[in-house]
């Protein structure tokens, strides 16, 4: 996520500075159609790219989306009324955002997606959620070199966590970690996920490892 964090800042260094109005620093408006803002990694990356916009003097507009991904778009819509000219975020539905993107375009904005390599955007920065849920397999191996049972709490169904659960339970078979049941977490809310935690404990007593696919789910 760090990693994450530093790559996006330094490509909208790059952006804001070889972007197609070629204006100054001054002229740059951030929007954000953040899809969760109060999920933590997300939380972090708005803070990093707020931090940024600061440095050079520059509005950053932040839109919550709450996970509505009819909302996500019609906040991108509104942040580029708005004046905003260079979008970083993570689509909900990337799919949705063909039509979006072209608007961005025609008014000369640019789009910095997340989580995504195969975006049509400008400018795409991820990361592979897949080998995070691979990791998490390998270190469950180390701690149980005899096998484990585990419990899952996924989350919304958006690309970058179905890749992430999916590195985990894709794996888990090879390693001789049986998956017992999975529950997702659709709200990606603290709350939720313990109520779904303390469910899944109690119908599978003998679970020794729980994934989670956020800090809000584990």
């Amino acid at each position: 996520r760090a990693v994450l964090l530093i790559v996006v800042v330094g490509l909208l260094a790059l952006l804001t500075a070889c972007g197609d109005g070629g204006g100054s620093a001054e002229e740059v408006t951030f929007g954000i159609p953040s899809p969760l803002a109060t999920e933590p990694g997300e939380h972090n990356i708005n803070l990093g790219i707020t931090c940024y916009a600061d440095t050079l003097g520059s509005e950053v507009i932040t839109l919550d989306a709450n996970l509505d991904v009819n909302k996500q778009i019609t906040d991108f819509d509104n942040l580029l009324a708005q004046g905003a000219n260079v979008l970083p975020f993570l689509p909900l539905d990337p799919n949705a955002f063909e039509a979006p993107f072209e608007r961005a375009a025609d008014v000369g904005a640019v789009v910095v997606e997340l989580y995504n390599p195969d975006s049509a955007a400008p400018g795409v920065v991820y990361e592979d959620s897949r080998a995070a849920g691979e990791d998490a397999v390998q270190l469950v191996a180390e701690q149980f070199p005899d096998g484990a049972k585990a419990i899952v709490i996924g989350g919304p169904p958006i690309p970058a966590v179905l890749e992430r659960i999916g590195g985990f339970v894709d794996n888990a078979e090879a390693h001789n970690i049986e998956i017992l049941e999975q529950a997702d977490n659709l709200q990606d809310n603290v709350e939720d996920a313990r109520v779904l935690a303390e469910d899944l404990l109690t119908k599978h007593p003998d679970a020794q490892v729980v994934f989670g696919f956020n800090d809000n789910s584990a």
